[in-house]
């Protein structure tokens, strides 16, 4: 799917783009046999007022998850995958046509503050959720390169917290402990 396409869904479903940035196709599997198809349909993480969407191509269907929203609730009677925070689209048109089902689910309070949301351990599990919450930034990649250059056989262990709407990451790898934080939104000039 391209930025272009992805922009085009979002417009015609309402739904104003905040920020977008691509990661990594999160169904064709890290083996060289599907580098192409990685590389050709990247997914997308879509930043929202009420969260991060994340959107791309599986096989034959359109992954449209919002778990990193403050949304929840099945947005289709349609015989599809889905849960209260994710749906598989068979065509473009039933992207849109989900996403604006979306826009009316009710927003509920799926994080308190100061709560972790989970913890990982595993590499693959932490830079995938990494690349998702985090838009690409300096920050983030100093950040990655920590974990990916961590020993192999040390205990890597990342945990999520959300607070005020964002996620906040704590790495601990080996005795040294580091956080990664969102960047504060510019304050307007009135």
């Amino acid at each position: 799917m391209k930025r272009q396409e992805v922009e085009a869904i979002m417009l015609l479903a309402g739904i104003e783009i905040k920020g977008i940035h691509s990661i990594v196709n999160q169904y064709w599997p890290g083996h060289q046999n599907y580098d192409d198809m990685r590389e050709r349909f990247p997914w997308w993480v879509v930043d929202t007022a009420d969260g991060k969407i994340t959107i791309g191509w599986r096989k034959r269907v359109i992954a449209i998850d919002w778990s990193f929203t403050n949304r929840r609730g099945e947005i289709t009677k349609d015989d599809v995958t889905k849960s209260n925070s994710m749906v598989h689209a068979w065509a473009t048109a039933k992207a849109v046509e989900y996403l604006r089902q979306w826009k009316e689910l009710p927003a509920v309070d799926v994080t308190l503050p100061g709560i972790k949301d989970y913890l990982c351990s595993d590499k693959a599990d932490i830079m995938q959720h990494l690349n998702l919450l985090f838009e690409d930034t300096p920050e983030r990649a100093m950040f990655i390169n920590l974990i990916e250059t961590a020993p192999e056989g040390m205990n890597v262990i990342m945990s999520f917290t959300a607070a005020n709407g964002y996620y906040n990451v704590h790495a601990r790898i080996g005795t040294m402990s580091v956080a990664l934080l969102p960047r504060p939104e510019p304050k307007k000039a009135e």
